[in-house]
């Protein structure tokens, strides 16, 4: 085989592997692309899930709140009237000799 032809077979070697280096970056910026557009999405539904999470809290804890109260009004609706109409002021009340005292 001559000089020009191994020179030719260099050449042909050479335009063949840049032609393959040029195949894989342009599959590799591909697979990137579509491994950002796979992190966005898991992003946003990220996202979605924490918004959901967060409104499911507020949503117990309102209806946490509810049931407190409810429960508050429960012990007060227990109480007797005396309980509730008692004067607070008991020495002061019997020393003016209050009969109720």
């Amino acid at each position: 085989m001559g000089l020009q032809a191994q020179v030719d077979l260099l050449a042909a070697d050479k335009e063949a592997a840049l032609t393959e280096v040029k195949d894989l970056k342009e599959e590799m910026s591909n697979v990137f692309v579509k491994f950002k557009e796979q992190q966005d999405n898991a992003m946003k539904e990220v996202d979605i899930l924490r918004e959901r999470l967060a409104e499911k809290e507020k949503k117990e804890f309102t209806e946490g709140q509810i049931a407190s109260k409810h429960e508050e009004n429960k012990e007060l609706d227990n109480l007797s009237l005396i309980h509730i109409c008692r004067c607070r002021r008991y020495a002061v009340c019997r020393s003016r000799g209050s009969p109720y005292h």
